[in-house]
């Protein structure tokens, strides 16, 4: 007995509950009131903002416009300064020309030589018989500035202008002329045709006063 007695089982003693904690019962806050915004600065706040705003907007379309100005000017004086580059790039290729040289050494007194002599290097030896020029060996050969040449070509232009003025002249004149001859015959015809219509209104008239003769009759 003594050996079961040590088997037998011995009865669990129950667990100890966790003891629950009660929170505490949970009230309202009272939040605080906001004192409203009067409207009167609300509005003064709002309408200095859109104040404002007027005023950046007028300053930045004064500068853009400023801006917009100032470039358009630049943009000018780059293109006039490009023509006057152009131009003077035409005038200094015009100076480094043959034929500008050629007639600055004309103006200059100098004629070309139809029979020149050439001085062979080292040596010193002449090649051909030289012999001065004086100015006729070659005479139809003209070196003229293009000065010349813009006075020739409005001088032939010129020209070209006044004998058509002239031919237009005489061309209206010769209509005129011819206006005033079919208005002489019109005006002769219309003085032909009144002094029939007299000459025949006066029969007519020396008609009508005669009395038709009868027979037995004074």
């Amino acid at each position: 007995m003594s050996a079961l007695r040590n088997f037998w089982p011995i009865a669990a003693k129950p667990e100890a509950k966790p003891e629950v904690k009660q929170r505490p019962a949970l009230k309202a806050v009272p939040t605080p009131r906001r004192a409203p915004l009067a409207r009167l600065p609300f509005l003064a706040i709002l309408g200095g903002l859109l104040a404002l705003g007027m005023v950046g907007l007028v300053v930045l379309n004064t500068a853009i416009q400023s801006q917009a100005s100032e470039l358009a000017r630049l943009n000018g004086q780059a293109s006039r300064l490009g023509n006057e580059q152009a131009a003077l790039t035409v005038q200094v290729q015009w100076l480094r020309s043959s034929s500008h040289l050629t007639q600055a050494a004309h103006a200059l007194g100098m004629r070309p030589n139809p029979h020149p002599a050439f001085i062979v290097l080292p040596d010193g030896k002449v090649l051909g018989t030289p012999k001065p020029v004086t100015g006729k060996e070659m005479p139809d050969q003209t070196y003229k500035t293009w000065q010349q040449l813009q006075a020739e070509q409005e001088a032939a232009r010129a020209k070209v202008a006044a004998e058509a003025k002239a031919k237009a002249d005489a061309a209206a004149k010769k209509k005129a002329e011819e206006a005033r001859k079919k208005a002489e015959e019109a005006k002769k015809k219309a003085e032909e045709a009144k002094k029939k219509a007299d000459a025949k209104k006066k029969a007519d008239a020396k008609k009508t006063a005669s009395p038709t003769p009868t027979p037995g009759g004074r």
